[in-house]
């Protein structure tokens, strides 16, 4: 049975923490404003964005994710974090900006206006 003082169980109980807080910080960082553009601003083809947005999030992520995996191989990078964030990516920021979108329509714009203001 491993223990916590061998060298590699520390690492590999921090490398995930890592990745995770950086595939959700970047998420965040891209999904709000995506999200409160949905929200806030009414513009022409709004609907057909949605739609895309929906139909996009509906594809099979293996779709996405194994060409995505040849390319990370053919190049050598398989083995680097960043590439797993990048990959993370494609998995979080769509229920980021589902979630956001009801979020800022929750808040009233009259608040909005107060806090520029």
């Amino acid at each position: 049975m491993a223990s916590l003082g061998e060298p590699g169980i520390l690492r590999a109980l921090v490398n995930p923490v890592i990745v995770t807080a950086f595939a959700v910080g970047i998420g965040l960082a891209f999904g709000t404003p995506v999200a409160c553009g949905i929200a806030r601003s009414p513009f022409t083809g709004r609907k057909h964005v949605w739609f895309w947005y929906f139909a996009h999030w509906m594809l099979v992520p293996v779709g996405i994710l194994i060409p995505f995996y040849m390319t990370a191989s053919n190049v050598g990078f398989v083995t680097l974090p960043l590439v797993l964030i990048l990959v993370y990516q494609v998995l979080t920021i769509l229920p980021i900006v589902w979630l956001l979108v009801d979020q800022f329509r929750s808040v009233p714009i009259v608040l909005e206006e107060a806090a520029i203001t």
